[in-house]
């Protein structure tokens, strides 16, 4: 049954982190939650919703297993203030929500140890795990990832055969996909690489085996970006295996209406299994891989994931999770 702006009417929807500093995927879902009659505001402001009743108030938290304890401070003091946040927060909220995107830890200042204690915390306090799509030993509530791309979808021709795209690091497994690149088929690459050590490692990869490559190596905007996605026919997603639950590269290809061919991986298979234009590669066999891939028109890669992605599926999901009745952790999550 589709749900209505009423059904969060009256919500404090609060957010970690506040939507103008997760990109694109917070800024979205706080526009479908504002929507369905939510009030959304970054983790900050919550005090200054004291007036709405604990009841009322939901906490949403993203990326906070990395974010909370890879800042300035040192780790034990991290750890320590990130779980008087997690205690302040279930103090004063009605649900808290925890949206799991990765397994890895995603910036390598933070501690590992740390951050598996910060994840037990997570498991033990939140009401919901959310991830975006089934995971063998996480119980968890599936929503599905919004789309994204903040330009209308233009149904033209491709110029661009393969594109790889994303901030550069090592758990994105460029490196890799380089080693194994056939020589002779064009690959362009747009993203900017921090570790030094890193872009020397791929600059050498590409000189030394002959390369058809060329490489954007710099912040791009999002008008940029997205003129680069919807010039593309496929997009490589080569993130290692178990790194993360979802790429949101994928879901912004394929909102660009672009075909993507992902590294063979549980996150891979599962697309393949579920989207007509998400195959996946083995490094053995990239090159017949390559040619098995991006079979399908912009038009129809748009048409899918606005049919099983669009803003009215994922607000129909979020809703019933935001105004759902509250579920203790400890039922939900598997120990792993």
């Amino acid at each position: 049954m589709a749900r209505t702006a009423s059904d969060l009417e009256g919500t404090v929807i609060c957010v970690y982190p506040a939507p103008k500093d997760g990109g694109e995927y917070t800024q979205r879902l706080a526009v479908l939650w504002s929507a369905l009659g939510g009030r959304v505001v970054g983790y900050r402001e919550l005090p200054r919703t004291w007036r709405t009743g604990r009841a009322r108030r939901v906490v949403v938290l993203n990326w906070f297993e990395d974010w909370a304890i890879s800042g300035r401070l040192p780790p034990a003091l991290a750890l320590a203030k990130a779980v008087a946040m997690l205690t302040w927060f279930q103090l004063t909220c009605g649900k808290l929500v925890w949206v799991r995107h990765n397994f890895r830890a995603q910036n390598p200042r933070g501690n590992r140890w740390h951050r598996k204690l910060l994840i037990r915390w997570l498991e033990w306090l939140a009401d919901d795990v959310v991830t975006h799509r089934p995971v063998a030993g996480l119980r968890s509530t599936v929503v599905p990832h919004s789309m994204m791309g903040r330009v209308p979808f233009e149904d033209r021709p491709r110029a661009v055969d393969h594109l790889w795209l994303g901030t550069v690091k090592r758990y994105k497994g460029l490196e890799h996909l380089l080693r194994a690149w056939p020589v002779g088929v064009p690959l362009r690459i747009v993203g900017y690489a921090a570790d030094a050590a890193l872009a020397d490692e791929i600059q050498t990869v590409i000189a030394d085996r002959g390369l058809a490559v060329t490489w954007t190596n710099r912040f791009v905007e999002d008008d940029e970006l997205n003129r680069e996605l919807m010039a593309a026919k496929t997009v490589i997603v080569s993130n290692l295996d178990e790194s993360m639950i979802v790429s949101g590269v994928f879901f912004h290809a394929a909102s660009m209406g672009a075909n993507v061919l992902i590294r063979d991986s549980d996150f891979g298979r599962a697309m393949a299994d579920t989207y007509a234009f998400a195959s996946t590669y083995a490094t053995e066999s990239l090159a017949d891989d390559l040619l098995a891939g991006g079979r399908q028109t912009p038009a129809q890669v748009r048409a899918e994931i606005q049919r099983r992605n669009g803003d009215e599926v994922v607000s129909a999901a979020w809703s019933a999770i935001l105004a759902g009745p509250r579920a203790r952790s400890l039922s939900r999550v598997a120990a792993q």
